[in-house]
């Protein structure tokens, strides 16, 4: 299913096609198909095909945040730090899923998909938290039933703005809109970022989402 290169110290994964992608390739689209992401007012898509264009590169947390609420309760965010060139690590948070038995990776941010033992070897992740798609998807249901009561911030205002200008609309409904900024503790359900919802739900299920990415640094 991939092919590692060194390149320099540098560790790369890139996908390849082989049989296991006929399976977990659908399996991913099927169970994202409903998420619909905007980067900053400059990308948009689904997750998947923003990851294979390197669009969700450096929104490690927003993105797992986000896409975890669409998998199965038992897979879950692994947060924690990486190796990605010797000696150096750094923050990073990626989505262990498990497909028949086999538990997998998607690192949206890295655009990497492989088993857990591979991404384990590879990257000598330290996880220092957790938070289950059961509850994260709880965490922002509850946020959508009761959206707390604030005006849209200065950046949210500008964000909305650069919507209009890329999209030629508001964010489809910007007064239905809900900020979620995510906390300082690495166990709690959404971890660091400032992301923007609308979205539908029914059954303790996300079955429509829209989220959009503000830059933190404005």
């Amino acid at each position: 299913m991939i092919d590692i290169a060194a390149i320099g110290e540098r560790k790369f994964i890139t996908t390849k096609k082989s049989n296991m992608d006929i399976e977990i390739f659908p399996y991913l689209t099927e169970k994202l198909q409903n998420l619909n992401i905007n980067v900053t007012g400059c990308y948009e898509g689904n997750p998947i095909d923003l990851m294979k264009n390197h669009y969700l590169q450096h929104w490690c947390y927003e993105s797992t945040n986000t896409a975890i609420v669409f998998f199965d309760d038992e897979d879950f965010i692994e947060r924690g730090s990486i190796t990605v060139y010797p000696n150096e690590r750094f923050s990073h948070a990626w989505i262990v899923f498990t497909l028949k038995k086999q538990k997998y990776v998607l690192d949206l941010a890295l655009d990497v998909l492989c088993k857990k033992e591979l991404y384990d070897s590879l990257f000598e992740p330290k996880i220092e938290g957790y938070s289950s798609s059961l509850t994260t998807r709880d965490y922002l249901i509850q946020k959508l039933l009761n959206p707390p009561v604030e005006k849209h911030s200065k950046e949210s205002m500008e964000f909305i703005k650069k919507l209009e200008r890329f999209r030629g609309e508001s964010s489809k409904n910007p007064s239905k809109e809900v900020h979620i900024f995510g906390s300082n503790c690495i166990y709690d359900p959404m971890y660091r970022g400032n992301v923007g919802y609308i979205g539908s739900f029914g059954n303790g299920k996300i079955k429509k989402l829209s989220a959009y990415f503000y830059d933190p640094r404005g």
